[in-house]
């Protein structure tokens, strides 16, 4: 059965990066907001029907559309200026709130991390230590194996597991089994002594 894993942290644990977070989805919002804003007045100015004559303005308002809005090109086009401005600004601001939410991101990540570390080690060296259990059977079988061929014992009675990487191979320095031991021994999930003797020279364990 799989074990339990401990309750673990998350970024959303770190009030700071929550903020910076929360900081940059409201700069984005205002970002698509003034884009959508943007595209209606480029819209409007690219309809003929935008600029109407003064005559008919007059005749609306006289009739009462207090609603009516009139905007000649130049003010259209100065309303564009100053929402491409403000475009400008939020996205300068968006860059550098992305910035700070990496950066408590990774300061968040550690935090996560140290918390999870000692059970995550253990599970690590559980791991590899099973692996060197289940090499040292493989190497056992293959020596039980090779005696009864040596005594003209036909061993096609008896039944074999393989896996890639476990057994006879693992003995060369290069092979997976010994990468996974010299890195295990770099981490600190192994010790030397956790190692097959036999098996220390072939793995250039000193």
């Amino acid at each position: 059965m799989p074990q339990t894993i401990t309750r673990m942290a998350t970024l959303n644990d770190s009030p700071r990066y929550v903020a910076a977070a929360g900081t940059l989805r409201e700069l984005q919002a205002n970002e698509s907001r003034l884009k959508l804003e943007i595209s209606k007045v480029e819209a409007r100015l690219n309809e003929d029907k935008t600029v109407v004559s003064r005559e008919y303005a007059v005749k609306a308002l006289l009739a009462g559309n207090d609603n009516y809005h009139v905007s000649g090109k130049s003010e259209l086009n100065s309303q564009l200026m100053r929402l491409r401005e403000k475009a400008a600004v939020v996205r300068a601001a968006i860059v550098e709130q992305q910035k700070i939410v990496n950066d408590e991101r990774t300061t968040a990540s550690q935090a996560v991390c140290e918390g999870i570390r000692p059970e995550y080690g253990e599970l690590l060296r559980r791991m590899a230590i099973s692996l060197l259990a289940a090499n040292v059977a493989a190497l056992k079988v293959t020596d039980i194996r090779n005696e009864l061929d040596s005594k003209d014992v036909s061993i096609a009675s008896l039944p074999l597991l393989t896996f890639d990487g476990i057994g006879i191979s693992s003995r060369d320095s290069c092979s997976g089994l010994a990468y996974m031991v010299r890195e295990a021994l770099r981490i600190g999930a192994l010790t030397r002594d956790d190692i097959p003797a036999e098996l220390r020279k072939d793995w250039n364990v000193l």
